[in-house]
């Protein structure tokens, strides 16, 4: 992979040539913001910064050019450091937004994906998602709090289930 330092302009930007290979190309004017240039044409803006602490550099995607304007890149590249520089991993709260975003029935097919059920076991499974919880199937699980599974368990247990 080679690199390759200049001031970012938009119009730099977009006469890049695609490359043979993978190039990093660094931002002179905010130390941290990297654009890869990639040998399918694709260029993408990056943060390339070490967490306090660590040793290896984190690299934090922030979008595609040019879908994502330089300036639009420099602002959340900025907010990018400024989380590293507090110790946060910037990476980290993109996995917990996205886990949150999970809803309950994607969990559940996932789970039957990912492991060996007997028919027995699955239908049981079955007949609990679509007999008690088909209406949270679609709902998020950051939003079913444990209030919620403690009411639904009352009730179930009152109904003789």
């Amino acid at each position: 992979m080679t690199t390759s330092k200049f001031r970012f302009t938009e119009l730099a930007l977009e006469k890049l040539a695609i490359p043979n290979k993978r190039i990093r190309y660094h931002d002179t004017q905010m130390p941290g913001l990297i654009l890869d240039a990639q040998t399918s044409g694709k260029k993408v803006f990056r943060v390339y910064k070490k967490l306090p602490g660590t040793q290896k550099p984190l690299s934090v995607t922030i979008g595609g050019f040019p879908s994502v304007p330089l300036e639009q890149a420099r602002k959340q590249a900025r907010k990018a450091m400024a989380d590293i520089a507090e110790g946060m991993n910037p990476n980290d709260s993109k996995r917990y937004f996205r886990a949150a975003s999970v809803s309950l029935y994607t969990v559940y097919e996932e789970y039957k994906l990912t492991r060996k059920l007997k028919k027995i076991t699955l239908r049981g499974y079955e007949q609990v998602m679509n007999c008690y919880f088909d209406d949270w199937g679609n709902k998020r699980l950051a939003d079913l709090t444990e209030g919620m599974v403690y009411r639904r368990h009352c009730f179930l247990t009152k109904k003789g289930v």
